[in-house]
């Protein structure tokens, strides 16, 4: 059983986010919202007018732990039957073979293989004898939404299409999928091989007569390998993702700071023309309370004394609201 482990996105939107009132006199920034803790901080985005700060976090799927169970599937395309047993036994074995597959693992990985089991992949060994039945079961497999990850192909396999036709049918198919080609090296050489397939970094070549090892290490490095690739397939897609809300914010900010400049350049003009009142105010009072005084100085007539008066009042009651207006 080839084990290794993978990882499924849990339901939970890639980016998080974060406003901050970030106040000009010494008061310790105040968050105003956050839609949670995160780790990574991707981008922030400042209004300076109103001193908001807007951080967008990344917070990838690929940081929570997954632990689940994954079905490999690996194809076997050979003529021989004896080559298919012997398949079965190095890959699909249930006695012994956990412990020879996980210090596979461990010296592939380079490390000593003291991680916390899971719950062990699961492998599922499928078979073909001709490349004709293999490319149809490719086809079959991809149908049903469960596409097969590997396939060891040997190259010789009378009286059908050779190994090499096999791949090159199976990648027009399923081109994700990965390939061993086991081949002795009277078969195909090396440059006859790429002449064929053409430089794939999907596409490997083992020789006969082989090992166990060499078959166990191979399924298991190019399962790593496949599931690295979903795994950062995932990130490209959060990271996208943000990258577009990021984008979205910023052309809300950028408005928002529009409509913020015109609306402060209308307030300035709505004082300079409540200043500019307020002035010939001043000196329309200045006139009338001189006018009023040299009246109220010159005459002892205690009516005109009282019309005097009452243009003061009048005065004075205009300065208040005047005040008043100013105020608002």
């Amino acid at each position: 059983m080839v084990t290794a482990m993978a990882c499924t996105p849990p339901p939970t939107p890639p980016w998080k986010w974060a406003a901050t009132w970030k106040p000009t006199h010494p008061v310790a920034p105040r968050v105003l919202h956050s839609s949670c803790s995160c780790q990574l901080k991707m981008r922030t985005l400042d209004n300076q007018l109103h001193n908001i700060s807007l951080s967008l976090y990344l917070k990838p799927r690929l940081l929570q732990e997954c632990p689940m169970e994954y079905t490999n599937r690996i194809l076997v395309v050979d003529d021989d039957s004896s080559i298919h047993e012997a398949f079965t036994k190095i890959l699909a074995s249930d006695h012994g073979s956990h412990e020879s597959l996980d210090a596979a693992r461990a010296a592939f990985m380079g490390v000593p293989d003291k991680q916390p089991k899971r719950g062990s992949d699961k492998c599922e060994l499928l078979h073909a004898h001709q490349g004709e039945e293999a490319v149809q079961a490719v086809k079959q497999a991809v149908a049903a939404g469960t596409p097969i990850d590997l396939a060891f192909v040997d190259v010789r396999m009378p009286p059908g299409m050779n190994g090499v036709e096999t791949v090159r049918h199976i990648w027009q198919v399923a081109p994700m999928t990965e390939i061993v080609l086991c081949t002795a090296w009277s078969d195909y050489s090396h440059e006859e091989t790429l002449q064929a397939l053409g430089q794939n970094h999907r596409l490997l070549i083992l020789k006969k007569p082989f090992e166990s090892i060499e078959v166990r290490q191979m399924a298991l490095a190019l399962h790593e390998k496949r599931r690295a690739a979903e795994r950062e397939a995932i990130l490209i897609e959060d990271l996208q993702a943000a990258s577009r809300e990021t984008k979205s914010y910023a052309a809300s900010l950028v408005t928002a700071n529009r409509a913020l400049s015109l609306s402060k350049k209308a307030m300035d003009h709505a004082a300079r023309l409540k200043t500019q009142a307020l002035e010939d105010l001043t000196l329309e009072l200045r006139d009338l309370i001189e006018t009023v005084m040299g009246q109220f100085l010159a005459t002892n007539d205690p009516q005109e004394m009282e019309q005097a008066i009452k243009q003061a009042q009048d005065l004075l009651a205009r300065a208040e609201e005047a005040r008043g207006h100013s105020q608002a």
